[in-house]
């Protein structure tokens, strides 16, 4: 017996017509392709790609500074700053080069989805189209990292005596094509804004130090609404918050949870700012690690937090660590890990292992207890902590950290020839043989 909608027969009554849902929201798919500092405007440190299972050196092309990570488009072309300006590369064939006059600025470029990329101006950020033209240029020295989100909208906090006569920087939210639409001079909420990345909503979400006077330095996460330059909420970050390389850039998980990485632990919050739970490897109040000892983390599809600890100041002894959604420990290594780990869309995670020297990190290798030296490999470690591969570099290279990975999912790995100045460097893209 069939059954039909919108009468009855027995009471001769109408039915009420079938109740129409709104269409949900379309789902805003994350590029696969590095396309901005930490992979995403929400900073994940998650590649699209699937790394390599047995690592080789392809090819490497000349590097001007390590803080910035090589960005890929769409297609596949990589963007790479070099000594006095910026190039544009396909494989290993430059196709655009622009000479900026000084170094990009950490993290200040982006590639947007339509291929049009963003870049810093020297003071100030340019706009240029898929075709390098410029679109637009805005003047003021950029900070902090770059963030743009979805539909265009671009923030930074910038130094600018016209714009910002009392404190000379402050905040500056842009549209896409270059207007200004709202800024927020420092000391208005905060006083010197780090780093910023985008909420799962769009809107921005930034940490910054707290005018305040508290104990410890005193920092502060916020969110803003990228409409009006307004404070949504604002609060404190739990524990004395320490310098570290990446100035502890708000990291966010495809369920909105936002994490923080500084000096002493990890801390997790929600979307609407209440805190979580922290993790201290060290207890507060203790000989805990040094500060810019602890980088980025990297956010795997299944939830789990990958970061690198320096979990002991007295022995400079480092870890990498997986903790779960619940703040509690996956596992951890005890090893010597230089930088932020990636990890791909299986949820392999890739750490440098250094140069084989401190560099910038460590004061001596003689400090360094077995076997945390640098022994110039890179490792990728499976989603339940053991060793999938170690990639020792041949003896004609030394290589340090992983940055990023491009495409055809092969590793972006920063290193140069052994003896070479500290500054001379190069990326080597290491694949499948």
């Amino acid at each position: 017996m069939g059954i039909h909608l919108g009468s009855c027969r027995a009471c001769g009554n109408k039915l009420p017509p079938p109740v129409r849902l709104p269409s949900p929201p379309p789902v805003v798919e994350t590029p696969k392709n590095w396309y901005t500092f930490r992979h995403d405007s929400q900073r994940t440190g998650r590649s699209g790609f699937v790394g390599p299972s047995i690592p080789k050196v392809l090819y490497s092309l000349p590097y001007a500074y390590s803080e910035i990570e090589p960005l890929f488009d769409g297609d596949g072309n990589s963007y790479i700053p070099w000594e006095m300006g910026f190039r544009i590369y396909r494989g290993t064939e430059v196709v655009w080069e622009l000479t900026l006059g000084e170094y990009v600025s950490p993290s200040t470029y982006c590639v947007n989805s339509d291929r049009s990329f963003f870049l810093e101006a020297s003071p100030g950020i340019r706009k240029f189209s898929k075709e390098r033209e410029l679109l637009w240029e805005f003047s003021g020295q950029p900070y902090i990292h770059l963030t743009v989100n979805e539909d265009g909208f671009v923030a930074f906090t910038a130094g600018s005596e016209e714009m910002f006569p009392e404190w000379g920087y402050g905040l500056i939210g842009l549209s896409k094509n270059g207007e200004l639409l709202w800024t927020v001079e420092e000391g208005e909420f905060f006083e010197f804004a780090w780093a910023s990345a985008t909420s799962l909503d769009g809107n921005l979400l930034i940490t910054a130090r707290n005018p305040i006077e508290m104990e410890g330095d005193g920092a502060v996460l916020a969110k803003i609404d990228i409409s009006s330059g307004d404070v949504i909420w604002e609060t404190f970050i739990p524990g004395e918050v320490g310098w570290t390389w990446d100035s502890p850039t708000p990291a966010v998980a495809d369920d909105g949870t936002i994490y923080i990485v500084d000096a002493f632990g990890v801390h997790a919050f929600s979307d609407s700012g209440e805190v979580k739970w922290s993790y201290f490897p060290v207890a507060q109040g203790e000989e805990g690690p040094m500060p810019w000892a602890i980088w980025m983390p990297a956010l795997a599809l299944d939830g789990t937090i990958y970061v690198q600890l320096m979990e002991e100041v007295r022995t400079y002894a480092t870890a990498i660590v997986a903790l779960n959604p619940d703040g509690s420990v996956k596992w951890r290594r005890d090893e010597y890990v230089e930088g932020s780990p990636i990890v791909d869309a299986e949820g392999t995670v890739y750490i440098g292992k250094g140069y084989g020297e401190p560099g910038a990190i460590l004061p001596s290798v003689s400090q360094i207890p077995e076997p945390m030296e640098p022994d110039n490999t890179i490792v990728a470690i499976n989603p339940d902590g053991t060793t999938k591969w170690v990639f020792s570099a041949p003896e004609e290279i030394e290589v340090g950290r992983v940055l990023s990975m491009d495409n055809d999912g092969n590793l972006v790995v920063i290193g140069r020839v052994p003896g070479a100045d500290y500054y001379d460097e190069s990326i080597f893209f290491i694949g499948d043989e």
